[in-house]
């Protein structure tokens, strides 16, 4: 499943939980996720757009890496 559906600020619902928001950030690209609940299963590999690295405009690139979200915390806190 992909996170942005889940995510109060993902594309499904951003405009409904946020109906009121500025529509600029209705939908946010960005995900905190539960510091330790999460396992990397990928090293981060560019996000490519027309065949491209995508970046933001001030040249910071998107990059994806594939987690495994655990049970419990991998943390001993």
């Amino acid at each position: 499943m992909d996170i942005d559906n889940l995510s109060d600020w993902g594309t499904p619902l951003g405009p409904i939980k946020h109906a009121n928001a500025n529509p600029a950030i209705q939908i946010q690209q960005e995900v905190l996720l539960e510091e330790g609940y999460f396992k990397v299963l990928s090293r981060p590999r560019p996000i490519l757009e027309n065949g491209k690295p995508k970046v933001d405009l001030d040249g910071t690139p998107w990059m994806e890496v594939l987690l495994e979200e655990t049970t419990k915390s991998l943390r001993n806190y």
